[in-house]
Formats: structure tokens, C-alpha cells, sequence
């Protein structure tokens, strides 16, 4: 299968200047879905990222059991209880939904019979109010049958390899410098399953909506590390706001994710954490426009 390695104009495409007289609204609005006890940061990883990358609203939901640790996290974010013990789906739920422009379910929420089903709503309820949908982690794990018809330019699933191989049903190939297309077509796989676009993450992620196909390249392994992916997706529910294609979101996303890394490692070292990708964000944006500048010299 051909493929193209993800270029910075995949990204800056995407990267337009907020208008003068934008509002917070306007600028997208994002409700995250998921959290437990074991994963309270996931959702405030994935909430803070959607507002770094740009969204001028963004709604963590989690269970009613970590409300005071969600809210502990920071003051940037709002974070409404759904559910008791565990994630449930009902009125609050749609009406944050309702109010979205984009949504992302599953981080951190764990796979509990009761957590699933709440997931499994709330991905039928968002493609039924056609909002741009980001499915990580655990939500994965929710997904019934395939993503309705029509929304495959608002979806996209950011599985890693084992949650590759849930979707498959088969095992995934693990990632060493010769099993390229063998996973390639493991995501295609996915996408033409599930309806949707898709990003196998991985040191090389693979982005794909079931035809298209370009491969993350980044030069270091400074996003080695947990909570990584769940940034990945708050950047990604902004940038599925800006796009008309989950396919061009995914892509622009999934690069400028790698290129903080390679940013950090250049910088600082690899020792790095997910919450530094945040904070990394802007002037990684910054290197990636001046990089562009200079080969246009």
C-alpha cells in the first residue's frame, strides 16, 4: 500500500488565525467524556489540550466519584458529574453533547459493564447530532457495529495496538522497522470496518480513512509515555472543528503532536511528561512555521 509521510503543510493548513472579534463559542466548544478512579487525569489531559490547541470551551463529564479530583486539576476547565461510580449517560450528557461542536469519549473511563453502555450511548447520541467525534481508549471498546453512514468525515478512532486488535479481532503487528505495511493495512482495516478515519498509534502513527493513507515520523521516542495519547485527542477535537475532513484533521493533528516531541527532545531532553506536550504546544507551533519559512528561503 503507497503511503506519504505527514509534512508540516498538513498542518498548517489547519493552523488559521483566530478572528479578532471571535468568542469563546465561536472559537468551538468540546465536551470530553470518560474518567474513573484509576484514570481521573485522562479526561484532564485530553480537556486542557483541546484549549491549548484552541477551542474557547471545553466540558470534562465524569463520574460524581472524582468530581472534587477532576476539578482539582484545574481551574480552566468545567467539569460536570455523569453518573455516581461510574460514567453514565442521561439528560446532562446530551444536553453538553447537544452544545458541542466537538466531542471525545472514552479516556480513562475504564471498561466496566455499566461504563461501557454509557459510552456506547453517547457515541450513538453524538453521530446522531452529527458532531465531530473523537473515540479513544476505553470508548474503543464501546463502538456497536459501524459508524453510521455520512459520518465518516466527522469520526476518527485513536486505537493502539492492543486496543487495534479489539477492533480487528485479530492480532495487530507490532511496530519494528519492518512491519510498515503489514499494519498500514491492519488500519485500513479498522477504517473501512468502522466507517471512520483512524489513527494507529504508534512511534510511526498511521493515519488512514480506509483509502488515504500517511505515516507520522517523528525522530525521537520523547512521547513514550502515559497520558500521551490522551493529549493526542484533545488536540484533535479542535482540529476536527477546523476541518472539513477527519482525514486532514487526523493527519494535522497527529503531526503537530509528534513535532512537540521532537520539539521537547531538541530543547530539553526526552524526559518528558503528557502535561509538557501542553505546555509545549504554542512555541512548537512557532518552530514548525519557522522551519517552513526557512525552506521557502
Amino acid at each position: 500500500m503507497r503511503y506519504t509521510a505527514a509534512r508540516a503543510a498538513d498542518f498548517l493548513r489547519l493552523d488559521r488565525k483566530r478572528d479578532v472579534f471571535s468568542t469563546k463559542t465561536s472559537n468551538g466548544r468540546v465536551t470530553v467524556i470518560g474518567g474513573s478512579s484509576r484514570y481521573h487525569g485522562a479526561v484532564a489531559l485530553a480537556s486542557l489540550a483541546a484549549l491549548k490547541a484552541g477551542a474557547g470551551y471545553v466540558v470534562s463529564m465524569v463520574p460524581r466519584k472524582i468530581l472534587v479530583e477532576e476539578r482539582a486539576v484545574s481551574p480552566n476547565i468545567i467539569v460536570v458529574p455523569s453518573g455516581i461510580s461510574h460514567l453514565s449517560f442521561g439528560k446532562a450528557a446530551k444536553v453538553e453533547i447537544e452544545k458541542s461542536n466537538s466531542v471525545i469519549i472514552g479516556p480513562g473511563a475504564g471498561r466496566d459493564p455499566p461504563t461501557l453502555s454509557a459510552c456506547t450511548a453517547a457515541i450513538r447520541y453524538a453521530c446522531l447530532k452529527e458532531k465531530k467525534l473523537v473515540i479513544d481508549a476505553d470508548g474503543l471498546f464501546a463502538i456497536d457495529g459501524q459508524i453510521p453512514a455520512g459520518r465518516v468525515e466527522n469520526v476518527v478512532l485513536t486505537p493502539n495496538d492492543k486496543e487495534a486488535q479489539a477492533l480487528t479481532g485479530k492480532a495487530v503487528n507490532a511496530e519494528d522497522s519492518s512491519s510498515m505495511q503489514k499494519r498500514i493495512m491492519d488500519a485500513i482495516l479498522i477504517a473501512r470496518k468502522y466507517n471512520a478515519s483512524v489513527i494507529l498509534k504508534g512511534h510511526r502513527s498511521i493515519v488512514t480513512d480506509g483509502a488515504r493513507v500517511k505515516v507520522i515520523t517523528p525522530k525521537t521516542a520523547a512521547l513514550a509515555t502515559m497520558g500521551t495519547g490522551d493529549v493526542l485527542s484533545g488536540i484533535l477535537s479542535f482540529y476536527l472543528i477546523r476541518s472539513a475532513s477527519a482525514f486532514e484533521a487526523a493527519v494535522g493533528a497527529a503531526y503537530l503532536h509528534a513535532m512537540v516531541g521532537d520539539y521537547m527532545a531538541a530543547n530539553s531532553g526526552e524526559h518528558a511528561i503528557a502535561s509538557d506536550i501542553i505546555d509545549n504546544m504554542p512555541a512548537t507551533i512557532s518552530w514548525i512555521k519557522q522551519g517552513m519559512a526557512d525552506a521557502r528561503k
